[in-house]
């Protein structure tokens, strides 16, 4: 390892698709690629001791690894780092945005290759939940055609209430209405979206979204602001019969509270890929049959993976070149 070059750490699973590009990365900018298979916070560290790691390559599995970062440590500890680039749209496995951003380390995520697997996902996801397919599927490997699986319900004509219009929720938005016949599509943010990604949407506030809507996606990141957005004041205030899909991250979303609506009858059905204390789930939601559940697989599929390596790098290369990344996180805005 050179200590004459300056160093772009690559954390566990962000160099598997895209090799020629990292090499191009290495060789524009005459730095040396440290692919990280490490296990611990000391040897993610030692990678430090010569001040000449400019960037890091971050991913969920290498962050977990790690156990997290203690930002005490980290702050002693990465002399030098001026970027960290996350491999994914939610990005709650970095370390905390506001004490990168007091240091002067630029962090940015990628959202832009996650928009079409999520989106398919989340459609998934809707139809199976409103369509009983889970309980249908579960009595048929039962033995049972049919079993006692009540009759279904179809999206059509029903009201979509998104949490989070923005890239992921807009294509997850467009898709739904194409192949669902929503009869209406309505959003919460915390500032009215652009024109452009509002479209035919209508802007609500968060209790008209809760009370009026059929179907209520979640596609917001995870933050001391949307821990537990759906509590059980949240769910009271549903109608009955309510359909949850969550795409986006498991603790916006009270899980005790979920298991009690259902429980209640509030919501009907639940859709998710995402959960509170994954890998855990709750055994509650596991017996449930009226749940789809999905092992937070909503980019689990080459095309994807190899999209959100190549933003990487692409969020990289663009700091290295301009002093600016293509997709900084929004407290980095």
């Amino acid at each position: 390892m050179s200590s004459t070059k300056k160093l772009v750490v690559i954390m566990r699973g962000a160099y598997v698709n895209c090799k020629d590009k990292w090499a191009q990365l290495a060789e524009k900018h005459n730095v040396e690629l440290v692919p990280f298979e490490g296990t611990s916070s000391d040897e993610f560290y030692q990678l430090f001791a010569k001040k000449n790691v400019v960037a890091v390559g971050h991913t969920v599995p290498g962050a977990k690894r790690l156990k997290g970062y203690d930002m005490d440590r980290f702050r002693k500890s990465v002399d030098g780092l001026e970027v960290m680039a996350h491999m994914g749209a939610g990005y709650d496995t970095l370390p905390d945005p506001h004490v990168l951003k007091e240091m002067g380390i630029v962090a940015s995520n990628a959202p832009n290759s996650v928009m079409e697997a999520t989106a398919n996902t989340a459609l998934y996801l809707t139809i199976g939940a409103m369509r009983n397919f889970n309980a249908l599927a579960a009595a048929l490997r039962r033995g049972e055609w049919f079993g006692d699986v009540p009759l279904a319900i179809e999206p059509e004509g029903r009201t979509l209430g998104i949490i989070g219009l923005g890239g992921i929720g807009a294509v997850a938005r467009d898709k739904m209405q194409s192949a669902l016949s929503l009869g209406k599509v309505q959003y919460y943010n915390r500032r009215r979206a652009e024109p452009a990604v509002e479209k035919e949407s209508e802007y609500v506030d968060f209790d008209t979204l809760l009370r009026t809507s059929d179907i209520i996606f979640l596609s917001i990141p995870l933050n001391n602001s949307t821990h537990h957005l759906l509590n059980a004041e949240a769910f009271a205030k549903m109608k009955d019969g309510v359909v949850i899909i969550n795409t986006a991250r498991g603790p916006v979303i009270d899980e005790q509270a979920l298991v009690d609506a259902l429980a209640s009858g509030k919501v009907l059905s639940a859709g998710l890929d995402v959960y509170e204390h994954e890998p855990k789930v709750h055994t509650e939601l596991v017996k449930n049959e009226n749940v789809l559940l999905l092992p937070h697989s909503g980019t689990h599929c080459i095309d994807a993976r190899t999209k959100m390596e190549a933003e990487v790098i692409e969020n990289i290369d663009a700091y290295l070149s301009t002093g600016k990344v293509v997709s900084p996180i929004s407290e980095h805005v």
